[in-house]
């Protein structure tokens, strides 16, 4: 299941340009705020290895395209304060998990 979590203030850390995804496998480092900006993680750079808590706030939009894979580390999160667009389709899916069986998120 997929819970996100709403908060009223950000938690201070890096900003939107660390959240992109330039390259396949690409990590996204912990404590990142998405502000007045729209982040792509696209089917080309797939998979996207979340490390750590990631915010999607204020002007924030986090735009996740079809057939992406998302990867969890242990703890890690988006929470979302503003825009998630999920493009996923039956043919091609989002699919999120974790990095191991052992992990939670």
């Amino acid at each position: 299941a997929i819970v996100f979590l709403l908060l009223l203030a950000a938690p201070l850390g890096c900003n939107a340009s660390d959240a992109q995804c330039l390259s396949p496998g690409c990590s996204i480092p912990a404590n990142i705020v998405i502000q007045d900006e729209v982040v792509l993680w696209s089917l080309a750079n797939s998979p996207v290895y979340v490390m750590g808590h990631i915010t999607v706030d204020r002007g924030g939009e986090l735009v996740i395209e079809a057939g992406v894979e998302v990867l969890f580390t242990n703890g890690a999160e988006i929470l979302v304060n503003n825009v998630l667009r999920i493009e996923g389709t039956a043919e091609l899916p989002v699919n999120m998990s974790t990095q191991s069986p052992d992990y939670y998120w």
